[in-house]
């Protein structure tokens, strides 16, 4: 997670594609989140379903979006009748989702300036 944020964050991805790379890969980072801090994967859904609108969605990109929106209800729900943590399988399948849609249409981000380097 921490590298694949990295990737991104040091690429061409826009910002708010970074930025929900960068929420997803936190809740797979930390045991402390719980249920209710869940509620900020409605921005990467947000990102995610407007890009898809703007550009086409790619495959699993509808489900991804209906994932995070749900996620807190999902997860909680299948760990009580099943006994198995989903959230980590969830959110991890929606990094993946997430990532490829960062890394491979990298457009420019608008308020993106770029900075000549000069050797010395």
């Amino acid at each position: 997670m921490v590298v694949a944020t990295i990737v991104v964050w040091r690429g061409r991805a826009p910002l708010a594609a970074k930025s929900a790379v960068l929420v997803v890969a936190t809740f797979l980072a930390t045991t402390y989140a719980r249920d209710y801090d869940a509620v900020v994967l409605i921005f990467a859904a947000a990102w995610l379903a407007v890009e898809g609108r703007r550009t086409g969605f790619l495959p699993w990109e509808r489900i991804t979006v209906l994932l995070l929106l749900t996620e807190p209800l999902l997860a909680n729900a299948l760990t009580v009748l099943t006994g198995v943590m989903f959230g980590p399988l969830l959110l991890a399948f929606a990094l993946f989702v997430l990532l490829r849609r960062a890394l491979v249409e990298p457009a420019a981000d608008p308020g993106f300036v770029p900075t000549r380097r000069v050797s010395v």
